[in-house]
């Protein structure tokens, strides 16, 4: 979830704060995926994140090791 300092009526964003509830964490080739993908929705729930950037989301969260799998 963002939230944007505005300066006055400028309009012009000073910083932009992300915050999230959790964490989620890397995915390892030695995880169970099923419970990771368990996790992985609730967080997708808990955060508001939509379906267009769950993609996204996931390719942050995989460890080099399994990326080179071509996930």
């Amino acid at each position: 979830m963002a939230q944007q300092s505005n300066t006055g009526g400028t309009g012009e964003v000073k910083y932009l704060q992300c915050t999230s509830v959790g964490t989620l964490q890397i995915f390892k080739e030695t995880d169970d995926w099923n419970t990771y993908y368990e996790i992985m929705e609730q967080y997708f729930v808990a955060n508001f994140i939509d379906d267009k950037r769950k993609i996204a989301v996931l390719l942050t969260c995989v460890g080099s090791d399994t990326k080179a799998l071509g996930i």
